[in-house]
């Protein structure tokens, strides 16, 4: 009834919550679990205190309540991480209990990704707060790859080993405030070799480097581009 979309009406959650013993928490955050673990890891997780599991559900998922109080996140995350160990899974925000199914729908995308490789997950629990522009970029893949096409199609006639090279420079140049020193340092090459590359990169893209705007939805395209090149389809 919480996972439901549009939620239950609240009376209805709150009788069955007291009925269940369950303390109705004010907010609450979504795990989505993905595939199990192999071997003897394919148990089901142990319930992290206070938490539901959903897991008669099509896709599996663990309702934390109540997870960001003072403190209390990092206790409940690392009992969360030794509870589903070896397993998928993916947090999404802390959000109202009416706006439950939110959290889910960026959980399973989170955990999309990670599979993907957009996102690496480090062999621990994805948290959808840690990686919310890269949500935000693939919330629609069609577009974010109009706005890659129509803001990187300058480079298109140089070869691909050019293209990265410029891209990852140019990249470092938007992220370190366009500072050729930092750049040389983000790509391990000398400075003269940036601002070699950022003539280059001057010369295609010209007047677009000048304007706010324009550089915003560079540094988009190019990030998704990043996220994009050793990444698998999606499914």
């Amino acid at each position: 009834m919480i996972l439901a979309e549009p939620p239950a009406a609240a009376d209805a959650i709150a009788g069955i919550a007291k009925a269940a013993g369950w303390p109705l928490p004010r907010r609450i955050a979504v795990i989505a679990l993905g595939d199990r673990p192999p071997g003897d890891g394919a148990a089901v997780p142990a319930r992290p205190p206070g938490a539901l599991i959903g897991w008669g559900r099509r896709e599996p998922c663990v309702l934390v309540p109540d997870p960001d109080g003072p403190g209390r996140l990092s206790r409940i995350l690392s009992r969360i991480e030794q509870a589903m160990l070896g397993w998928e899974a993916a947090m999404g925000p802390v959000v109202p209990l009416a706006r439950v199914s939110m959290s889910l729908r960026w959980a399973r995308a989170a955990l999309g990704l990670a599979a993907r490789g957009v996102i690496d997950r480090h062999g621990r629990l994805v948290r959808c707060d840690e990686h919310l522009s890269t949500l935000l970029i693939f919330s629609d893949e069609e577009l974010a790859g109009a706005l890659r096409a129509a803001q990187l199609a300058p480079p298109e006639r140089l070869c691909p080993a050019q293209q990265d090279r410029l891209a990852e420079t140019l990249l470092a140049w938007l992220q370190h405030g366009c500072n050729a020193n930092a750049v040389a340092v983000c790509v391990h090459v000398h400075p003269q070799t940036v601002r070699y590359r950022l003539r280059q990169v001057d010369d295609l893209f010209g007047e677009q480097l000048r304007d706010p705007d324009r550089r915003f939805e560079l540094e988009i395209a190019l990030r998704a581009r990043q996220m994009l090149r050793h990444a698998q389809p999606p499914r």
